[in-house]
Protein backbone atom coordinates (compact mmCIF):
# COMPACT_ATOMS: atom_id res chain seq x y z
CA UNK A 1 0.00 0.00 0.00
CA UNK A 2 1.30 3.45 -0.89
CA UNK A 3 0.46 6.76 0.73
CA UNK A 4 1.40 10.32 -0.16
CA UNK A 5 2.13 13.11 2.26
CA UNK A 6 2.80 16.81 1.62
CA UNK A 7 6.49 17.27 2.16
CA UNK A 8 7.58 19.84 4.68
CA UNK A 9 10.82 21.37 3.53
CA UNK A 10 12.95 23.99 5.06
CA UNK A 11 16.37 25.10 3.94
CA UNK A 12 19.20 26.05 6.11
CA UNK A 13 22.60 27.45 5.28
CA UNK A 14 25.64 26.53 7.29
CA UNK A 15 28.38 29.13 7.40
CA UNK A 16 31.91 28.19 8.39
CA UNK A 17 34.17 30.84 9.88
CA UNK A 18 37.14 29.49 7.97
CA UNK A 19 35.35 29.53 4.62
CA UNK A 20 33.52 32.45 3.02
CA UNK A 21 31.43 30.11 0.84
CA UNK A 22 28.14 28.78 2.18
CA UNK A 23 26.85 25.22 1.95
CA UNK A 24 23.10 24.84 1.55
CA UNK A 25 21.14 21.82 2.80
CA UNK A 26 17.54 20.77 2.45
CA UNK A 27 15.93 19.33 5.55
CA UNK A 28 12.88 17.14 5.12
CA UNK A 29 10.58 15.95 7.87
CA UNK A 30 9.59 12.30 7.42
CA UNK A 31 6.38 11.47 9.27
CA UNK A 32 4.30 8.44 8.34
CA UNK A 33 0.67 9.60 7.75
CA UNK A 34 -1.52 9.18 10.83
CA UNK A 35 1.22 7.76 13.03
CA UNK A 36 2.07 8.84 16.56
CA UNK A 37 5.81 8.53 15.89
CA UNK A 38 8.10 7.74 12.97
CA UNK A 39 11.68 6.49 13.11
CA UNK A 40 14.03 6.24 10.12
CA UNK A 41 16.68 3.50 10.27
CA UNK A 42 18.42 3.40 6.89
CA UNK A 43 18.92 5.12 3.53
CA UNK A 44 20.56 4.03 0.28
CA UNK A 45 22.47 6.00 -2.36
CA UNK A 46 19.23 6.63 -4.28
CA UNK A 47 17.68 8.44 -1.33
CA UNK A 48 15.20 5.67 -0.50
CA UNK A 49 14.55 5.65 3.24
CA UNK A 50 13.38 2.79 5.45
CA UNK A 51 11.98 3.03 8.95
CA UNK A 52 9.05 2.18 11.14
CA UNK A 53 6.07 3.95 12.66
CA UNK A 54 3.77 3.44 15.66
CA UNK A 55 0.54 4.58 17.23
CA UNK A 56 -2.76 2.85 16.56
CA UNK A 57 -0.83 0.70 14.08
CA UNK A 58 2.80 -0.39 13.91
CA UNK A 59 4.82 -1.28 10.84
CA UNK A 60 7.77 -0.66 8.56
CA UNK A 61 7.93 1.41 5.39
CA UNK A 62 10.02 2.52 2.42
CA UNK A 63 9.85 6.22 1.51
CA UNK A 64 11.08 7.29 -1.94
CA UNK A 65 10.69 11.04 -1.50
CA UNK A 66 7.10 11.06 -2.70
CA UNK A 67 5.27 8.01 -1.38
CA UNK A 68 5.34 5.63 1.56
CA UNK A 69 5.19 1.92 0.74
CA UNK A 70 4.03 -0.29 3.60
CA UNK A 71 5.43 -3.61 4.69
CA UNK A 72 3.33 -6.01 6.71
CA UNK A 73 2.24 -4.77 10.17
CA UNK A 74 4.76 -5.48 12.89
CA UNK A 75 7.78 -5.40 10.59
CA UNK A 76 10.73 -3.22 11.65
CA UNK A 77 12.84 -2.15 8.66
CA UNK A 78 16.50 -1.55 9.51
CA UNK A 79 18.39 -1.31 6.21
CA UNK A 80 18.04 -0.94 2.43
CA UNK A 81 20.51 -1.39 -0.45
CA UNK A 82 20.75 0.39 -3.80
CA UNK A 83 18.57 -2.28 -5.43
CA UNK A 84 15.62 -1.46 -3.17
CA UNK A 85 16.01 -4.66 -1.15
CA UNK A 86 15.35 -4.13 2.55
CA UNK A 87 15.82 -6.10 5.75
CA UNK A 88 14.62 -6.03 9.33
CA UNK A 89 12.75 -8.17 11.80
CA UNK A 90 9.16 -9.01 12.70
CA UNK A 91 7.23 -8.68 15.96
CA UNK A 92 8.10 -12.28 16.91
CA UNK A 93 11.84 -11.49 16.57
CA UNK A 94 12.14 -13.24 13.24
CA UNK A 95 14.43 -11.96 10.48
CA UNK A 96 12.79 -10.66 7.30
CA UNK A 97 13.98 -9.80 3.78
CA UNK A 98 12.10 -7.62 1.29
CA UNK A 99 13.20 -8.49 -2.25
CA UNK A 100 11.41 -5.54 -3.84
CA UNK A 101 8.15 -7.43 -4.35
CA UNK A 102 7.36 -9.43 -1.23
CA UNK A 103 8.47 -9.90 2.36
CA UNK A 104 10.25 -13.18 3.06
CA UNK A 105 11.02 -14.78 6.44
CA UNK A 106 14.71 -15.53 6.87
CA UNK A 107 14.77 -17.12 10.31
CA UNK A 108 17.99 -18.98 10.98
CA UNK A 109 17.15 -22.71 11.04
CA UNK A 110 16.38 -23.97 14.53
CA UNK A 111 17.02 -20.63 16.23
CA UNK A 112 14.89 -19.33 19.09
CA UNK A 113 15.56 -15.73 18.00
CA UNK A 114 16.75 -14.46 14.61
CA UNK A 115 17.32 -10.93 13.29
CA UNK A 116 18.49 -9.42 10.00
CA UNK A 117 20.93 -6.60 10.78
CA UNK A 118 22.32 -5.27 7.49
CA UNK A 119 22.23 -5.80 3.72
CA UNK A 120 24.81 -4.92 1.07
CA UNK A 121 24.40 -4.18 -2.63
CA UNK A 122 25.24 -7.80 -3.46
CA UNK A 123 21.95 -8.79 -1.80
CA UNK A 124 23.76 -10.55 1.04
CA UNK A 125 22.18 -10.21 4.48
CA UNK A 126 24.08 -10.10 7.75
CA UNK A 127 22.07 -11.32 10.70
CA UNK A 128 22.25 -12.65 14.22
CA UNK A 129 20.62 -15.65 15.86
CA UNK A 130 20.36 -17.38 19.21
CA UNK A 131 19.56 -21.02 19.84
CA UNK A 132 18.96 -20.55 23.58
CA UNK A 133 18.00 -16.87 23.90
CA UNK A 134 21.27 -16.11 25.71
CA UNK A 135 24.22 -16.52 23.33
CA UNK A 136 24.04 -14.72 19.98
CA UNK A 137 26.04 -15.47 16.84
CA UNK A 138 26.12 -14.15 13.28
CA UNK A 139 25.03 -15.55 9.95
CA UNK A 140 25.15 -14.57 6.29
CA UNK A 141 22.06 -15.13 4.15
CA UNK A 142 22.76 -15.27 0.41
CA UNK A 143 20.40 -16.51 -2.32
CA UNK A 144 18.38 -18.65 0.06
CA UNK A 145 21.37 -20.15 1.85
CA UNK A 146 22.55 -19.56 5.43
CA UNK A 147 26.22 -19.54 6.41
CA UNK A 148 27.12 -19.41 10.11
CA UNK A 149 29.93 -17.03 11.09
CA UNK A 150 32.22 -18.21 13.84
CA UNK A 151 33.32 -14.88 15.33
CA UNK A 152 35.25 -15.35 18.55
CA UNK A 153 37.74 -12.75 19.68
CA UNK A 154 40.42 -14.42 21.87
CA UNK A 155 39.45 -14.18 25.54
CA UNK A 156 36.20 -12.31 24.80
CA UNK A 157 32.93 -13.16 26.49
CA UNK A 158 30.98 -12.42 23.32
CA UNK A 159 31.68 -11.26 19.74
CA UNK A 160 29.03 -10.01 17.33
CA UNK A 161 29.10 -8.23 13.96
CA UNK A 162 26.49 -5.54 13.31
CA UNK A 163 27.22 -4.30 9.79
CA UNK A 164 29.10 -4.97 6.55
CA UNK A 165 29.70 -3.52 3.09
CA UNK A 166 29.99 -4.60 -0.56
CA UNK A 167 33.56 -5.82 0.02
CA UNK A 168 32.45 -8.14 2.79
CA UNK A 169 34.15 -6.06 5.49
CA UNK A 170 32.47 -6.77 8.83
CA UNK A 171 32.21 -4.37 11.77
CA UNK A 172 30.97 -5.07 15.25
CA UNK A 173 32.01 -5.33 18.87
CA UNK A 174 33.29 -7.81 21.41
CA UNK A 175 32.91 -7.86 25.17
CA UNK A 176 35.98 -8.94 27.16
CA UNK A 177 34.20 -8.83 30.53
CA UNK A 178 30.69 -10.25 31.14
CA UNK A 179 30.46 -8.30 34.42
CA UNK A 180 30.92 -4.88 32.80
CA UNK A 181 28.19 -3.05 30.89
CA UNK A 182 30.50 -0.45 29.30
CA UNK A 183 33.60 -2.35 28.29
CA UNK A 184 32.83 -3.30 24.69
CA UNK A 185 35.51 -2.89 22.03
CA UNK A 186 35.00 -2.51 18.28
CA UNK A 187 36.50 -4.50 15.42
CA UNK A 188 36.64 -4.57 11.62
CA UNK A 189 37.15 -7.73 9.60
CA UNK A 190 38.60 -6.58 6.27
CA UNK A 191 39.24 -7.76 2.71
CA UNK A 192 36.96 -10.78 2.63
CA UNK A 193 35.67 -9.98 -0.86
CA UNK A 194 32.16 -11.16 0.03
CA UNK A 195 33.38 -14.77 -0.01
CA UNK A 196 31.94 -16.39 3.11
CA UNK A 197 32.32 -19.96 1.83
CA UNK A 198 34.98 -20.67 4.48
CA UNK A 199 33.18 -18.82 7.26
CA UNK A 200 32.45 -22.02 9.18
CA UNK A 201 36.14 -22.12 10.12
CA UNK A 202 37.10 -19.79 12.99
CA UNK A 203 38.03 -16.25 12.06
CA UNK A 204 41.42 -15.24 13.42
CA UNK A 205 41.65 -11.78 14.99
CA UNK A 206 44.94 -9.87 14.91
CA UNK A 207 45.05 -6.76 17.06
CA UNK A 208 46.87 -3.72 15.73
CA UNK A 209 48.05 -2.66 19.17
CA UNK A 210 46.80 -4.94 21.95
CA UNK A 211 48.63 -3.01 24.67
CA UNK A 212 46.77 0.19 23.85
CA UNK A 213 43.40 -1.65 23.74
CA UNK A 214 42.55 0.14 20.51
CA UNK A 215 39.04 -0.23 19.14
CA UNK A 216 40.27 -0.80 15.59
CA UNK A 217 41.03 -4.45 14.91
CA UNK A 218 41.87 -6.33 11.74
CA UNK A 219 40.87 -9.97 11.36
CA UNK A 220 41.48 -12.49 8.63
CA UNK A 221 40.34 -15.97 7.75
CA UNK A 222 42.50 -18.74 9.07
Amino acid sequence: MKRSLPILLCSMALFWASDSSAQSYVEEVIHYPGSLYTTTTGVNDLGQVVGYYGGDDYGGFIYDGQEYTDFVPGFTATGINNNGQAIGWTSDWGGAFYDGKELLDIDYPGAQFSQALDINNEGQVLGSYSMDGVEYKNYIYDSGEFTALDLAFPGAYSTLASGFNDNGDLVGSYDPDPNSLYNSMGFIFKDNGCDFSRALTPLVFNTIDPQARRSELVVSLS
